[in-house]
């Protein structure tokens, strides 16, 4: 799908529906439904489109597609993914498990590759506000913690740093 599709979600009737379309009736196609939830958070990665589908905030599940059926595909499905963001060509967002609470993910695209960057409150605690959007500069990605801080992170486990502390 990459840059020249559009895609797009509807609900219609009680279903939510899944488009890719050049831009003219006769090229819009139908390529996914599901009745679980919306379709919302698309973004761009390396000509790959990732989303999520879900209705409640700690429950949505990450997706990507290439524009076609067959390649609409999930990727780990109830791990509260929201706030995508693409930094050096990788997919970052906020993701939240029961066991977790919300933090900072990353995904290669699969499952596997897939996972939680830094548990920064052991346990359930959250470690990023679940709201928060990530940005980057410079080569390091921000993001506000649950704690009012604000973190410096280079996208791995190594670099994680309270930058600056918003309750003083």
């Amino acid at each position: 799908a990459g840059t020249n599709k559009l895609i797009f979600g509807t609900l219609e009737y009680l279903d939510y529906k899944l488009y890719v379309s050049d831009g003219t009736p006769n090229g819009t196609q139908l390529i996914h439904t599901t009745a679980i939830g919306k379709y919302s958070n698309f973004l761009e990665v390396n000509g790959t489109i990732y989303f999520t589908i879900g209705n409640n905030v700690n429950s949505t599940s990450l997706w990507k597609t290439d524009g076609t059926n067959q390649g609409t595909i999930l990727i780990k499905g109830n791990i509260g993914a929201k706030n995508l963001y693409k930094f050096n060509n990788t997919l970052y967002f906020v993701g939240y498990t029961a066991a977790t609470g919300n933090e900072l993910w990353k995904s290669d695209g699969t499952s596997a590759g897939t996972d939680i960057i830094i548990d920064r409150v052991p346990g359930s605690g959250d470690g990023i506000l679940f709201n928060t959007k990530i940005i980057s500069h410079e080569n390091f990605l921000y993001y506000i913690s649950a704690g009012s801080y604000l973190i410096k992170s280079d996208g791995t486990n190594q670099l994680n740093i309270e930058f600056l502390n918003f309750n003083l």
